[in-house]
């Protein structure tokens, strides 16, 4: 199948090809190492999900750009497995994610030079949390301050804290807490899921990665400070957008991140 053969493919109104589906196919995509990811398509599936596509004039002397309105497309597991093993011959690299040299094969990420958004609007989100801590003072002291979805690091509920900030406002709440080993947590607790804003992250990243535990996605930022250096890690349940800045390098973090387990 030549590229353009693919696009019309792709642009074929006769299909029904929802947007979780070609979500997935890009993530396939991405899992691949960064010299074998096929460039041309991602951008074909980047176009579609934005709603735009190329088609030829009948003059046949250009293309036009059209807005494609809710263009849903059912295909086989056996169709979408032939497309990208067709086009995973390109070994060009599409990097969605960079700064420095690094990336995140993560299509929900963009890295610039002072600036990390995750776009958690678009994402779909872990609908369950494992922690379950009644009983414990920090707690039930978030429970109590109305955050429904709480998942942290275990070594966090026997640290010593104090919650440094509390506010409300319309479409969500936001604590910030402080624990005695250099951790800073801010938790915002959103009304509802189309209230959800993209995190933004500033500052001058030295290392980020994504791992997966219990299949939620974690993003750790490590950046650098006047004579420090510090990780952020981020991730959402549902409602609940999490940031925790630890003073330690990426390595560091994940460690405390994958050996509490939450």
């Amino acid at each position: 199948m030549k590229d353009l053969e693919l696009k019309k493919f792709l642009n074929d109104n006769s299909w029904e090809l929802n947007k979780k589906i070609v979500e997935e196919m890009m993530e396939k995509e991405l899992e691949k190492e960064p010299e074998n990811i096929n460039s041309e398509f991602i951008d074909v599936c980047m176009n579609y999900l934005t709603g735009y596509s190329t088609e030829e004039t009948c003059t046949q002397k250009g293309k036009v750009i059209k807005k494609k309105q809710n263009k849903r497309i059912k295909l086989s597991r056996l169709i979408i497995a032939a497309v990208i093993v067709i086009l995973s011959v390109s070994t060009a690299l599409t990097a969605y994610a960079n700064s420095n040299n690094m990336q995140i094969s993560d299509v929900f990420v963009s890295i610039f030079e002072n600036k990390a958004v995750i776009k958690y609007s678009e994402k779909d989100l872990l609908e369950h949390y494992s922690n379950n801590l009644n009983g414990n003072p920090l707690y039930n002291e978030l429970e109590a301050n109305g955050i429904k979805n709480i998942m942290l690091p275990f070594d966090l509920y026997n640290t010593e804290y104090n919650i440094i900030s509390n506010e409300s406002v319309a479409n969500k709440k936001t604590l910030i807490i402080n624990f005695e080993s250099n951790i800073e947590v801010k938790l915002t607790e959103y009304k509802e899921k189309h209230n959800t804003q993209n995190l933004e992250i500033n500052g001058t990243f030295t290392s980020c990665r994504k791992i997966i535990i219990n299949k939620m996605d974690i993003y750790l930022f490590e950046r650098q400070n006047t004579d420090s250096v510090e990780t952020l890690i981020s991730y959402q349940i549902k409602e609940t957008q999490y940031l925790i800045v630890i003073n330690k390098d990426i390595i560091s973090a994940e460690e405390f991140v994958s050996k509490n387990r939450f």
